[in-house]
């Protein structure tokens, strides 16, 4: 199984995410963040199972919240690096600026 490295960017993503939850209602920024866990665990059992979007860069759709994670494959590393997680209706070009 791949390692994870999740990136700065893609970190604060989360954090965000998490602290906008959970001004609406207590107890679902913990509920998004074990979402992002179990999609990870599953991008990591068969990180190609997903599309690719651009270069190297693939996406896995959230079921239970309307985010994107965004993440490729460094072989060379055997590592799965996440590079974003976005909402739907944030602009995907936006990861480009992230990805090397």
């Amino acid at each position: 199984m791949l390692r994870v490295e999740i990136i700065s960017q893609a970190k604060a993503d989360i954090e965000k995410t998490i602290l906008w939850y959970n001004e609406r209602q207590l107890g679902i920024g913990k509920l998004f963040l074990d979402n992002v866990k179990a999609d990870i665990t599953l991008i990591q059992l068969n990180p190609n199972a997903f599309p690719r979007k651009y270069k190297e860069v693939r996406t896995k759709v959230m079921h239970r919240f309307p985010f994107i994670i965004h993440y490729f494959i460094d072989s060379k590393r055997h590592k799965l690096i996440i590079i974003a997680v976005f909402h739907m209706k944030l602009n995907p070009l936006n990861v480009k600026k992230r990805y090397k």
